[in-house]
């Protein structure tokens, strides 16, 4: 066991993913894969008092550019998720006296867009049907009715 100030990332890795709280958590796989195959590859040997909020935004720079699920681009969302993770992981070194300062506290979480799509009030669906061809209306009807988007 480390002791001291010389915790490693890796340590805290392991404790936290130990925790009987977080084994219960529906999340905990997903936290599990974060952890393992983003976080330890950047940060495994690190003491955690030496990771610093430059760490953590060229972590979150370097992420921004790697591709999404399905080679898509990286959806703010997910990098947010990412962060959530790590400052909840600084907290708990904070809570059992490995470090002074949560240094994700620093990093601002960027705006997420979660506007919905807007849908068709009655009115508008009614002028969209006058409107458009007849072959158009049965298919404007579907989508419409189900909520298609």
């Amino acid at each position: 066991m480390e002791d001291g100030p010389s915790k490693t990332f890796r340590f805290l890795a392991t404790q936290y993913l130990q925790l009987a709280d977080m084994k219960r958590q529906a999340s905990y796989s997903w936290k599990k894969t974060v952890i393992e195959n983003r976080f330890l590859p950047v940060f495994r040997n690190n003491v955690l008092g030496g990771i610093t909020t430059t760490h953590l935004e060229a972590y979150r720079n370097k992420r921004r550019l790697a591709p999404g699920l399905q080679g898509t681009p990286l959806k703010v969302s997910s990098l947010n998720r990412d962060l959530a993770l790590l400052k909840h992981l600084f907290s708990y070194a904070i809570r059992e006296g490995w470090l002074e300062k949560n240094p994700v506290s620093r990093i601002k979480l960027e705006k997420e867009n979660n506007a919905r799509d807007r849908i068709l009030d009655p009115e508008e669906f009614t002028w969209l049907q006058a409107h458009s061809a007849p072959h158009l209306q049965a298919i404007n009807l579907v989508v419409y009715q189900t909520g298609m988007r």
